[in-house]
């Protein structure tokens, strides 16, 4: 008597899924996910650590008098700020347009920004660019951590636990996110070392011939980088959702990314426009209530009132103290506003892996770590 033959299971996605398991029905509670108090005060944190990190650069370095030179005499913390806020304005500006060529140069943008970092500030992006690294996998994987036990089990943490849960896999983070820019590098420098040969009589016809080995090399960076770009949101989530190391989050959110990409396209397309819309309500909000407050503030006040509010005209005795206080709060409600898109960057990385993961691998979005029943 034969056993009967077994075959393989395949993935499926059925029409229940459509309506209870996949991002266009659930999308809309990523905004409120980020928005919970605990996790902005996460994001608010990684995003005053990282502008002090950033910002420590300004020690050695001048302000611009014009636009000549500029890129160099930026703040490293502005030096990465400034290309990232343009990608992703890019990316939303294409996605709105439907211009696909857009998209993708927002894409490789952001791809190519550490090796060009590294290139034209090597010092900074060493001393100051890999702790900032550390700052944003730390919080962002406890924001992480929090959203898919949230999503997945419906159990609410509190926010030290998350941040201790992450903090013990910041290696793994830390080496996931910058292993493969690593490689990346390693490979360009491969060719710088070979360009040298061009430049020497008779030996640059040996460089010559193996500018085709460059050639491959340069295609091997590149697609590494965009892939690690295009999987960067899920690395971290994977880890805090699997519970296994550095290497098994970055083959995961690579293998899913290449196993389905047009349908992980489209679910992270609807994120990105979501979480544009989302981050613009909370702009207008922020600049609302500032203006609201300054408006009150000068109903029935003189015109010193407005002085100290402006910082314009003469400011005599205390009111440069309490101009600058006045500042400070508003620099404030500024970083909410970045904590939470810092929590919803890393909340939608959360939520779009939990999906990528049903939609490639056929496992449940409710299956997760969970490090107080499972031995790490």
């Amino acid at each position: 008597m034969t056993e009967p033959r077994q075959t393989a299971r395949h993935p499926q996605v059925l029409l229940h899924d459509l309506t209870s398991e996949l991002l266009w029905t659930r999308a809309l509670r990523t905004p409120a996910l980020a928005l919970r108090p605990g996790r902005v005060m996460l994001g608010m944190a990684a995003v005053f650590l990282a502008t002090l990190i950033g910002n420590i650069s300004a020690v050695w370095s001048s302000a611009p008098d014009d636009d000549q030179g500029r890129a160099e005499q930026l703040t490293f913390g502005q030096a990465v700020a400034e290309p990232i806020t343009a990608a992703f304005s890019n990316a939303v500006a294409a996605v709105t347009s439907l211009s696909a060529p857009r998209f993708l140069d927002a894409v490789a943008s952001l791809a190519m920004l550490p090796g060009r970092l590294l290139y034209e500030r090597p010092v900074d992006t060493i001393v100051l660019g890999l702790p900032i690294v550390l700052v944003f996998v730390l919080f962002g994987g406890a924001i992480s951590r929090s959203v898919a036990t949230e999503f997945a089990a419906a159990r609410i943490t509190e926010w030290p636990d998350d941040l201790r849960v992450s903090g013990g896999k910041l290696g793994w983070s830390f080496a996931a996110i910058i292993g493969p820019i690593a490689i990346a590098s390693l490979l360009l420098g491969l060719i710088m070392l070979g360009g040298f040969t061009l430049g020497i009589p008779i030996v640059n016809l040996i460089g010559s011939v193996l500018y085709a080995i460059g050639l491959l090399l340069a295609f091997a960076a590149l697609a590494l980088l965009v892939l690690h770009a295009l999987a960067l949101p899920m690395i971290v989530p994977a880890l805090m959702a699997e519970g296994t190391d550095g290497y098994d989050a970055v083959q995961r959110s690579y293998a899913y990314v290449l196993a389905r990409p047009l349908r992980l396209l489209t679910h992270g397309l609807i994120l990105l426009v979501l979480g544009a819309a989302s981050v613009a309500i909370a702009h207008a909000l922020a600049g609302g209530t500032i203006a609201m407050t300054d408006w009150a503030a000068e109903r029935l006040s003189t015109d010193a009132t407005g002085r100290v509010l402006t910082g314009e005209g003469e400011l005599a005795a205390t009111q440069p103290a309490a101009h600058a206080i006045i500042q400070g709060w508003r620099k404030l409600v500024e970083i909410i506003v970045s904590g939470f898109v810092f929590s919803y960057f890393f909340a939608a990385g959360t939520v779009l892996y939990l999906h990528a993961r049903r939609i490639c691998d056929g496992q449940g979005t409710g299956d997760i770590w969970l490090p107080s029943t499972t031995q790490d």
